[in-house]
């Protein structure tokens, strides 16, 4: 799970299973794709990964160095992502919830544009 972990902080941002996959083949790392996969969900689980859609709808993934809860604004065309930590949506999610009498809410945004690296 080391392994699959700091091969993802390496990203820099969101990444599949399949391509954090082969880029560990690449490095010459003797893993299956069922392991990474199994990291992957057990990282998510404990809050170490964040767990996104992609474009294609495929599942993508990008560490969560400190554990605390913000949003991301990721890159549509690199993956690569900014960390954002924003009151004014944690309020508006609380207010949602408070006015459809909702109780013990989490939520997640995905913020996805084009970064003026891709731009150019």
């Amino acid at each position: 799970m080391d392994l699959v972990y700091e091969a993802l902080v390496s990203e820099g941002g969101f990444v599949s299973a399949q391509d954090l996959y082969r880029k560990l083949k690449d490095r010459g790392e003797n893993i299956g794709l069922a392991t990474v996969y199994r990291s992957l969900q057990s990282l998510s689980e404990s809050g170490s990964v964040v767990i996104a859609r992609g474009d294609d709808s495929e599942t993508i993934y990008s560490a969560c160095e400190d554990g605390t809860h913000h949003h991301h604004l990721r890159c549509k065309r690199c993956g690569a992502s900014v960390k954002i930590d924003s009151e004014e949506a944690e309020r508006w999610t609380a207010s949602v919830a408070r006015e459809y009498g909702y109780v013990e809410v989490s939520h997640t945004f995905d913020i996805v544009g084009i970064c003026p690296k891709c731009q150019t």
